[in-house]
């Protein structure tokens, strides 16, 4: 089997309904990770949004710093940062900061940031605070010139910028990250956003998103001859292992429900069959049976291989479960690459 990636993505949510003290909740978060490198986890990513009553996690960059501090040997990636919502200058140092201190471990993940503001007050409140567009068209041009001063930044010599949204004179940005050139840059896009996966592709960016979305973004990647420097697809997983699903489902469920219904606007579960119809594996993967949020492992991992032989290269969870006790779950999430990974088979991506 080729190198799969398995990763676990932290949002640091606090809901009033289980509410945990913060300092503590915070050291249980930061335990929870390093305990995830230990057991074998490759990657490490952190999600941004502002101004939520559970407390999502606000400060990428301070994160990044703190996981490299506390960790050694994992990637540290985002999934995704709000990029329209920060300087880039000052997120361009702020994560060479995190580069240094983590080795060179750190993944720049970005995008425009959700604009579906209809059913979330705070998603539009994040633009009008911090003086991003809230009209999709101006904040992707906001977003690629971004793209454009990060990559300077991290460059070893001085630069100028005259642009449409940023213009400043010649300046130099030290320190430099570990990674020459600085760290590698991914895009978080939706399944279905034509437009994005088509920037991902054609800037020639790893992408992070649901299952529905890989196809969409390696055929884009195709089209813009960008195989050799893109074609890496971390895809979201929305179901967990378990011994005994229905057990586990009737402990964890309430916590999934709140998870899901607080970010998808009602949504219970997302669209899971579609996402492995017509591939190769069992009936039972194709047409995951009630309960929907865990599985055998056996099932995991032939939704994994499924997955592979798509194009993907890595898989990541949401961890730990919102409102659920982390320290609590580490067995749980342990299962996934104790249990999981080592049935997975060589799977042979499609051409």
């Amino acid at each position: 089997m080729g190198e799969f990636e398995f990763g676990l993505l932290y949002s640091f949510r606090n809901p009033a309904r289980w509410y945990q003290q913060a300092t503590q909740f915070y050291a249980d978060h930061i335990h929870h990770i390093a305990q995830m490198e230990k057991v074998g986890f490759d990657a490490i990513w952190l999600t941004e949004h502002h101004f939520w009553e559970d407390g999502y996690l606000p400060s990428l960059p301070t994160m990044t710093a703190a996981i490299a501090i506390v960790t050694e040997k994992v990637w540290i990636g985002h999934s995704i940062a709000q990029l329209p919502l920060h300087h880039p200058v000052t997120m361009a140092e702020d994560i060479a900061v995190a580069d240094l201190l983590s080795g060179g471990r750190v993944r720049m993940g970005v995008g425009l940031g959700r604009m579906n503001f209809d059913w979330r007050p705070s998603f539009e409140q994040e633009g009008l605070v911090f003086g991003a567009p809230n009209v999709g068209r101006d904040r992707a041009r906001m977003f690629e010139e971004q793209i454009e001063i990060l990559k300077k930044c991290w460059r070893d010599e001085p630069f100028r910028h005259s642009g449409e949204f940023y213009d400043f004179p010649e300046i130099s940005v030290t320190p430099k990250p570990a990674q020459q050139g600085g760290p590698k840059i991914w895009f978080g896009v939706g399944d279905q956003a034509k437009k994005p996966l088509d920037r991902a592709a054609r800037l020639g960016h790893g992408w992070t998103g649901g299952p529905g979305g890989l196809t969409n973004y390696l055929d884009k990647v195709r089209e813009h001859g960008r195989m050799d420097e893109a074609a890496n697809a971390i895809v979201f997983m929305h179901r967990y292992p378990a011994a005994d699903p229905e057990m586990m489902e009737v402990k964890y469920g309430p916590y999934l429900d709140y998870h899901y219904r607080e970010y998808t606007a009602g949504q219970r579960q997302p669209p899971m069959p579609k996402a492995w119809s017509g591939r190769s594996g069992s009936e039972a993967a194709q047409q995951p049976a009630k309960p929907w949020s865990f599985a055998e492992p056996g099932v995991i991992a032939e939704e994994l291989d499924q997955l592979q032989a798509r194009g993907a290269t890595g898989a990541l969870w949401h961890a730990p479960i919102t409102g659920a006790d982390a320290t609590e779950s580490i067995p749980h999430f342990a299962s996934i690459v104790d249990d999981v990974k080592p049935l997975m088979t060589d799977a042979v991506p499609v051409s």
